[in-house]
């Protein structure tokens, strides 16, 4: 969740690369890790949405919430933000 929290920083300062690295990171990791494939998932999606560069801050405090709620709730189904 720290990694998201930066994430979102380097977002506002428009450091979308080094985001876009760092969620990289981090899905990588939860493979790694065997993570919930949830979790891999709503991650996969924030690397996508930052290769194709729409990634944003809502996006990832959707990604953070969902992976707080998932911790709570292991049955818990992602779904990629509605856009506007």
């Amino acid at each position: 969740l720290v990694g998201l929290e930066l994430c979102a920083v380097w977002l506002r300062q428009g450091k979308n690369e080094r985001a876009a690295r760092l969620a990289g990171e981090m899905r990588e990791t939860f493979q790694r890790l065997s993570q919930p494939v949830e979790a891999q998932t709503a991650l996969a999606f924030l690397v996508a949405a930052s290769n194709l560069g729409f990634a944003s801050v809502p996006i990832v405090e959707h990604t953070r919430d969902f992976l707080q709620q998932l911790r709570e709730d292991p049955e818990l189904k992602f779904s990629a933000p509605a856009f506007r």
